[in-house]
């Protein structure tokens, strides 16, 4: 017989199991409410926010299957008459939620239907083109941000984002696992590329592959030695698979690009692209690799001084051209290319907790206007996108809402261009 288990979680993990008072005036009540959102068969994170006068109470009513509506949760707004508050629910029935007050409604899904850990973040997503499925992983860490045990999780979606999986784990959190990413290889092959750091000892960067989809997974190989780290999605081009790693000591910082052309099994470094003197001096990290037109493109996060990423490009791999600086980012540039075009997803420069989206018709020689995608949270954002195969873009995000914690994953979509 299957078990049922319906919960809402308010914000900072309020419960709610559906058990209280309800309302006498029905009635009246709904009157004032906004439209009604349903929470339907599935893992749903809502954002209601909005303005009303200041210091004014905003109050949120559930309801189950159309019976009466239970106040659950009463706001105050700020000074300035603004509030907002997430709901996630992970529901085998349809809950309903109304606000009393002005509210803008924002729709996100959950991804890896359980819920995650205090801190969930350094998503990576996936596709394969064949099926459709998608694909994600992430690191899940008790101690936050920089833990020192972690896990990389996984989930899948057979209906591009609108359900998940619940998530299982690839690598255990013994070690401080980093920085999971994933690619779906022609063959159906799974290869995911992380990094081990117990501590300040950076162990090197290592992949993991499954050739069922996700149902078991391989003993680790090592790509990379200790000292070299990986931020970016493996690569499937130019018959082989490429890892761009960073790391080394910081007068000798450079980039380095492996290659595997047994599906992963074995590793070479084949190239060096930028160093610290390419950079101008600047300390740089977090290389992002991805396949458009017939070339490697990378760019490269600037940690100091102009903060201007960095593109650099290659038709092979081995020779890479000059290091050209495109616009300000504060984290890695994560793309995914739809068609001709190339889409980054990447953190503000001018806030932590904002996500900009930017595109190039020209393998990133040039670039649109940045455009505010999101903004949540008090410190960071992490995103990862990929291409529907449907003119839109897919992208998880995890934001930050302490050192220690993060709202839950979301999946969301956007227009490529």
């Amino acid at each position: 017989m299957k078990t049922t288990i319906a919960k809402v979680v308010l914000a900072a993990a309020v419960a709610f199991a559906g058990v209280g008072v309800a309302n006498p005036a029905q009635a009246a009540i709904a009157s004032k409410f906004t439209p009604s959102i349903t929470l339907a068969d599935r893992g749903e994170t809502v954002k209601f926010s909005g303005a009303t006068r200041k210091s004014a109470e905003v109050k949120i009513y559930f309801r189950k299957s159309g019976g009466d509506w239970v106040h659950r949760k009463t706001l105050k707004a700020s000074s300035t008459g603004t509030y907002s508050v997430s709901l996630a629910a992970w529901n085998t029935g349809e809950w309903q939620a109304r606000v009393v007050g002005r509210a803008n409604v924002t729709r996100f899904v959950q991804v890896g239907i359980n819920p995650p850990g205090p801190h969930a973040a350094f998503p990576g997503l996936a596709r394969n083109d064949s099926t459709g499925r998608l694909f994600a992983v992430w690191r899940e860490s008790v101690g936050g941000h920089m833990g020192n045990t972690a896990a990389i999780k996984f989930s899948t979606s057979e209906d591009s984002g609108v359900t998940w999986s619940y998530n299982t784990t690839i690598a255990d959190a013994s070690i401080d696992n980093r920085d999971g990413n994933i690619v779906p290889l022609d063959s159906g092959l799974l290869v995911v590329s992380y990094f081990k750091r117990p501590g300040s000892n950076v162990l090197g960067t290592f992949v993991r592959t499954s050739d069922n989809e996700g149902a078991s997974w391989s003993s680790e190989r090592r790509v990379a030695p200790e000292g070299l780290v990986t931020s970016s999605p493996p690569v499937e081009a130019l018959g082989a698979v490429w890892v761009a790693t960073y790391g080394g000591p910081e007068d000798n910082r450079r980039a380095v690009v492996f290659r595997s052309q047994d599906a992963g099994s074995s590793w070479e470094a084949v190239s060096t692209p930028v160093t610290l003197d390419e950079m101008g001096g600047e300390n740089f990290s977090e290389p992002n690799l991805v396949y458009t037109g017939d070339e490697l493109v990378m760019m490269v996060r600037s940690d100091e001084g102009t903060r201007q990423t960095a593109r650099i490009s290659s038709e092979d791999g081995q020779n890479w051209g000059e290091v050209e600086r495109e616009f300000q980012s504060n984290s890695r540039v994560s793309m995914t290319t739809v068609g001709d075009t190339l889409v980054a997803l990447y953190r503000g420069q001018d806030a932590m907790n904002r996500l900009y989206k930017r595109t190039s018709i020209d393998g990133g020689e040039s670039w649109s206007e940045p455009e505010l995608l999101a903004q949540e949270g008090y410190r960071n954002v992490y995103a990862s996108p990929v291409d529907l195969g449907n003119g839109q873009v897919g992208y998880i995000t995890s934001f930050e809402v302490s050192n220690k914690a993060t709202n839950p994953l979301r999946f969301q979509t956007t227009a490529a261009n």
